[in-house]
This record gives structure tokens, sequence and C-alpha cells, in this order.
């Protein structure tokens, strides 16, 4: 066997090794979601689902049992660690799949909704 090929089997190898790590890092992490941000109730890990996976990111949805109210939560690694960034909202696990490869909204989308919302109420109209 030559240098490079040892060197590219040795590679390969290292990233599996490492894609093993962040994945069991993505776990252990996604664990550590206990409760409820907004009545404080407990989470189990059967209730957090995961969305969307890529090789450093993370889509978890996962719904209280208490209160009801949903959390999507984006889990983020990269070389400092993994970060969090969590939002509760009243979305269900089938509207985070149909939003999250969506088109983004744009400002004309905006513009457009403003326009017609305008035409059907006219503020001034209800300010009368």
């Amino acid at each position: 066997m030559c240098y490079n090929e040892y060197a590219n089997k040795e590679k390969n190898f290292r990233m599996q090794i490492k894609k093993k790590k962040q994945n069991d890092l993505f776990v252990g992490v996604s664990s550590l979601i206990t409760t409820c941000p907004l009545c404080g109730a407990a989470f189990y890990p059967e209730e957090v689902t995961i969305i969307g996976e890529e090789p450093r990111t993370q889509l978890l949805h996962a719904t209280c049992n208490r209160c009801s109210s949903s959390i999507v939560i984006l889990l983020l690694m990269n070389d400092t660690g993994v970060h969090s960034v969590g939002l509760a909202c009243d979305l269900t696990e089938t509207d985070v799949l149909r939003f999250k490869d969506a088109d983004p909204i744009s400002p004309d989308d905006i513009l457009r909704l403003h326009c017609e919302l305008a035409a059907r109420c006219p503020i001034s109209e209800n300010l009368r």
C-alpha cells in the first residue's frame, strides 16, 4: 500500500470517528432539552422529535404535555461547541416540516399583503 492510500484511509477513518462523536454529542444535547420554557413541565426524550438533520445542525420540535405549547429548537455545532436557539410557538411538527423548506418571505410579499388588506378594509374609514 502506498503512502497516499494509507493517508486517505486514515483521513476517512478519522472523519468517521469525528462524525460519530458529533452525532453522539447532538443526541446528548437534545436530551438536555428537559423543561418547557413557558410552564416548566418536564420534557421527556421521546417527546423531542428530530425534524431535520444535516452534518452540523439539527432541527428539533417538542410539545409540552401540560400547557400544549410547542418549541422549535435549532442546534448548531461548530469548532467552539454546540449552540442552540429555541422558539416557543404554536407550530405542530407538520407545520415545521411544511415551512422549513418554504421560500422566505420577501419585502414584496409584505407590500402585496399590505395593499390587499388596505383595499379590503381601509384604515381611514374605520377611524371615523
